[in-house]
């Protein structure tokens, strides 16, 4: 694989500059029917707090308050997607309803069970231990809390070389064997696209 395609991976990993403000219009794009299902899914949880693992520029924050979730947290490693996260939202972070953290998923610096549900958003292949990811979530959700985990397939993501470094590529039943194993009770995959994207809904 060449140092471009390579390059352009890490953009989709942890956006910075031009072009990782370039791939995040692109991802806003992409994956505006993913945005639009996690955000009605996030509604109709009826969880008072969301956790968005992954939040990118803020694109799925707008979208979910908008649709009635009433408080969410976004966590980016991106120090450069957080900056474009608030300046988006501005209006929604100083009313308090919208709080961006930079942040690991594997190290979530929240209390166990301060959230009522969770997205991830084509996230999880940059998670360096997608297991401690997972079991780190399901800490902070409150029991009976939702994780809402969407994905594009291997045979998708593989199409574009530059997925070939960096990220690790999930099957449903991959995916949903990960998150029983990370101690989540209750786990349904469902496809979205046909041989394109899918979402595994997993409850603590």
């Amino acid at each position: 694989m060449g140092k471009f395609s390579e390059y352009v991976g890490s953009q989709f990993a942890n956006p910075r500059g031009l072009a990782g403000r370039c791939s995040c219009a692109a991802m806003n794009v992409i994956n505006r029917p993913m945005y639009l299902l996690a955000s009605e899914l996030a509604s109709l949880s009826g969880a008072n707090r969301l956790l968005d693992a992954g939040c990118g520029n803020g694109y799925f924050a707008a979208l979910a308050l908008k649709l009635g979730v009433t408080e969410l947290w976004g966590v980016d490693m991106s120090v450069d997607a957080l900056a474009a996260a608030r300046q988006k939202n501005r209006a929604a972070v100083e009313s308090g309803r919208l709080h961006l953290v930079r942040g690991d998923c594997c190290a979530l610096n929240f209390a166990n069970g301060f959230f009522g549900a969770a997205s991830s958003i084509n996230t999880a292949y940059f998670w360096p231990d997608p297991l401690c990811a997972l079991r780190e979530i399901r800490r902070v959700l409150t029991a009976g809390g939702y994780f809402f985990n969407l994905l594009y397939t291997p045979g998708y993501l593989q199409r574009f070389p530059y997925t070939r470094s960096g990220f690790h590529f999930f099957t449903p039943e991959s995916m949903r064997g990960l998150s029983l194993a990370a101690g989540f009770t209750r786990v349904e995959a469902g496809e979205l696209e046909k041989g394109k994207s899918f979402v595994v809904a997993s409850v603590k």
